[in-house]
């Protein structure tokens, strides 16, 4: 859901095409949080794991995560992604909200 606002309209026609979810032709970002929504129950009612806590069994500590997103960016030297590109702070921020 972090990068979701780079391009509202791409995960609004996922929701509708994978979800079968109507259009919010007014605001397509409130399709795209449902269209999240749903891909989160889907990935829960198979039982998959959809934070850090729930996959580990705990809760993951800020110097882990800090440490994981060093070592994804192989010490700032890249970003990741490509519809919002990522540097090791937005990274952090992920592992933030996947707590």
């Amino acid at each position: 859901s972090y990068v979701y606002d780079a391009n509202p309209m791409r995960f609004a026609r996922f929701g509708v095409n994978v979800w079968g979810l109507d259009m919010n032709w007014d605001d397509p970002s409130v399709t795209a949080r449902e269209a999240i929504r749903c891909t989160v129950d889907y990935f829960h009612s198979i039982g998959m794991p959809t934070t850090t806590t729930e996959m580990l069994g705990r809760e993951t500590t800020e110097e882990v995560m800090q440490e994981l997103a060093v070592k994804c960016t192989y010490f700032g030297a890249r970003t990741v992604g490509n519809m919002k590109v990522l540097g090791e702070k937005e990274i952090l921020e992920v592992y933030r909200n996947a707590r």
